[in-house]
């Protein structure tokens, strides 16, 4: 489960995830945060959030909470490691608009494309890559048996 398990309802989904693991399975929630510390990932964020008028929280690692709470899953194990991805600037742009959040045409969009081809220009490096930094966190777990 990635990136998504915040949207489901905790413990019928827990329930029906276990119901589903194959016996030696295991559930994987896994969460990729940017690491605003970042200059680029910092100023990415910045725009994202200027551009968008409905975005989500940052840090959704409270969702994690019913996954440690539940009667369906034990033993889960954290898991962090930091990710970089390397985009050029059609990856950079692609990247903002699969984002659902954001605007698609009008006004904020040109906006949009022209603070991310600005920021861009002044950090990418010498091969006109930028990286967004992610603190992943993935939390293993296995099914207990009723």
């Amino acid at each position: 489960m990635r990136q998504a398990f915040h949207w489901f309802t905790p413990e019928p989904s827990l329930r029906e995830f276990r119901r589903i693991l194959k016996p030696s399975g295991r559930l994987a929630v896994v969460w990729n945060n940017r690491d605003n510390e970042d200059a680029f990932t910092g100023e990415y964020s910045r725009i994202i959030r200027k551009a968008s008028s409905n975005h989500p929280a940052e840090s959704r690692m409270k969702s994690v909470e019913p996954l440690l709470a539940t009667t369906h899953f034990g033993n889960v194990r954290e898991y962090k490691f930091i990710y970089r991805q390397e985009l050029d600037l059609n990856g950079l742009i692609g990247r903002a608009m699969s984002v659902s959040y954001l605007p698609r045409e009008g006004a904020v969009h040109e906006q949009l494309i022209a603070d991310l081809k600005s920021a861009h220009h002044f950090l990418s490096n010498r091969q006109g890559f930028v990286y967004i930094v992610y603190r992943t966190s993935v939390h293993l777990a296995e099914p207990l048996q009723d």
